[in-house]
């Protein structure tokens, strides 16, 4: 999956869930490893193993996660800036 960029559905401290687009799909069981890029500029690496994959988006679990503050911030810049992003 290397040299591909994922929309990311759903994010947590222990979990990501992604939409696989062109990519090919993994199978279950496989590690993951890449590079979250929130939309205010900060990126987090994460690793983990792909749980399932289904209709097209990828669910895994992260023994490498996103720390709470990283997402706190971003959904206190989300929600303060939410009409910049839903117009």
């Amino acid at each position: 999956m290397s040299g591909f960029d994922f929309e990311v559905l759903d994010l947590s401290e222990r979990g990501i869930r992604f939409r696989l687009g062109e990519a090919m799909a993994p199978e279950a069981g496989h590690q993951l490893r890449g590079t979250v890029r929130f939309v205010r500029g900060v990126s987090a690496e994460v690793g983990g193993t792909i749980l399932r994959v289904r209709d097209g988006q990828v669910a895994a679990v992260l023994e490498e996660g996103v720390p709470a503050s990283v997402i706190r911030a971003e959904q206190r810049f989300l929600l303060e800036n939410a009409r910049r992003f839903t117009t």
